[in-house]
């Protein structure tokens, strides 16, 4: 059947290295925009200043592997001792609405995620270098200093796969309205194309 001139919804996937920022800049652009923002399921401990069911859904291994059981997830990951999925129901809610998708996963979600749905778009984003990176992560007090050093390995070996993204976007420090900016730029001229 046709589309009767109904786009289908675009889906905006968000990765990079740990400590670069999706949060924050996700969390601002939910303010700002009426794109829909998946809310990932995950087994890692709340954070301070995180909410349950808008930050993340935060649930038990047990609940999680039955939805891996059950193929709930679009797409799913262990990520330092913690699993992590994007759930298929949250990406039918946006399209049945009709709205636009921004995503944030990990590296090896943004490639599945693409596998599955290759119309889908990738933005990285990367840090100004590794050590503004170790910066952030410090400041951010909520790793010991081993799994500090393990998000830092994993992050060179992240940004080694930059090149494989639709778009890269510095994130410099002090400057997320121009990140946002440029995210949303991009994204206006991928819903232009879309309409073509």
């Amino acid at each position: 059947m046709e589309n009767q001139g109904i786009k289908d919804p675009l889906i905006i996937i968000v990765s990079g290295p740990s400590g670069v920022g999706k949060d924050t800049i996700l969390n601002n652009m939910k303010k700002i925009t009426n794109f829909y923002f998946p809310i990932t399921v995950t087994t890692r401990p709340i954070r301070k200043n995180e909410k349950n069911g808008i930050d993340y859904k935060f649930i038990s291994i047990n609940l999680f592997k039955n939805m891996i059981v059950e193929k709930e997830f679009i797409e799913w990951a262990k990520v330092y001792e913690h699993y992590y999925g994007v759930p298929k129901s949250e990406i039918q809610y946006a399209k049945n609405k009709n709205l636009d998708i921004i995503l944030k996963t990990d590296i090896q979600g943004a490639f599945t995620i693409k596998e599955i749905i290759p119309e889908s778009i990738t933005i990285f984003l990367s840090p100004p270098n590794i050590k503004e990176l170790s910066n952030r992560l410090n400041n951010r007090k909520t790793e010991d200093k081993i799994s500090l050093e393990k998000r830092l390995q994993t992050s060179e070996y992240e940004m080694n796969q930059s090149s494989k993204f639709d778009y890269n976007i510095v994130n410099k420090t002090g400057k997320i309205n121009l990140t946002i900016d440029k995210i949303i730029k991009i994204i206006d001229k991928e819903i232009k194309h879309n309409i073509l």
